[in-house]
């Protein structure tokens, strides 16, 4: 259920350097037991990468818990904490990452713009060789102003994270009440970060759905942006055990600290109207 950006890496460096590596499939819900992760761990492990937060239904995964059965052991551990600037709290030390990773328009900063958390003394080399820029980690010019807009977007998310995780999750109890109500399933567990809604309404394909509310005014995602143009995070669903009829026609409702109440009645009424004349 990793981002595509971890598991492709993992199939290029397995290509490339002929390392293993093994998939821990998530519970119904969509969350992975760290349980059944840590009884993968062996003598020959030297890398645990788990994604704190998942992209495509918001389950919260047991990172902090993971990372401290992992303490002591002679491995290295990353979080994917991505989606989790200024929706739930993070910090390296209470998840005991040697590495994280962040991307700055997760958080309303700039497109282009990523952080990469190295705990020190641990290995890191880099991808891009050349004029030795940032610390001889990534060379080429610097992104100064994407860098200095992205450490006050971050503190912003920050300092509004309590508050605005307070309405959101009001927000996301409502749209999925409408979501039930109208016949369709809620793809997105309890244990989830407040801005996701990943819904799913059986026999309507998530595309027609997308683009009938689009004409409406009302913008959602084919599960998750990344993958949209390929299967839209169906690889999720379909690891969680949900048939494809549903997984097919799931769509994922993003909110941020900027959606209003007007915002989340907007969308109610348009699936109200829209639904009904889709499925007959």
């Amino acid at each position: 259920i990793e981002h595509k950006a971890v598991l492709n890496t993992l199939k290029d460096l397995k290509a490339i350097l002929d390392i293993d590596y093994v998939e821990i499939p998530p519970e119904s819900n969509g969350i992975v037991e760290a349980e059944k992760l840590l009884r993968e761990v062996d003598d020959e492990t030297f890398l645990v990468s788990v994604m704190a937060v998942n992209n495509v239904t918001g389950a919260i995964q047991p990172f902090e818990e993971i990372g401290r059965e992992l303490v002591g052991l002679d491995l290295l551990y990353h979080v994917d904490a991505v989606q989790t600037i200024g929706k739930i709290p993070f910090t390296p030390e209470s998840s005991f990452c040697d590495y994280a990773s962040f991307s700055s328009h997760k958080f309303h900063g700039p497109k282009g713009v990523g952080i990469a958390f190295v705990k020190r003394g641990s290995p890191i080399k880099p991808m891009l060789t050349g004029g030795n820029q940032e610390r001889g980690l990534r060379s080429g010019t610097q992104n100064v102003p994407g860098v200095l807009v992205t450490s006050i977007a971050m503190q912003r998310a920050l300092d509004c994270m309590e508050k605005a995780s307070g309405i959101t999750k009001d927000f996301q109890n409502r749209i999925s009440r409408a979501v039930v109500e109208l016949g369709g399933y809620i793809n997105t567990p309890e244990c989830s970060i407040c801005n996701t809604v990943n819904a799913s309404f059986g026999g309507i394909r998530s595309e027609v759905l997308v683009n009938a509310l689009s004409e409406e005014g009302v913008f959602v995602g084919t599960s998750s942006a990344c993958s949209s143009r390929n299967d839209g995070g169906q690889y999720v669903l379909d690891a969680m055990g949900i048939s494809p009829s549903i997984a097919s026609g799931s769509i994922r409702i993003s909110m941020s600290r900027f959606t209003t109440e007007e915002d989340v009645e907007d969308l109610i009424e348009k699936l109200k109207k829209t639904i009904p004349l889709l499925k007959f």
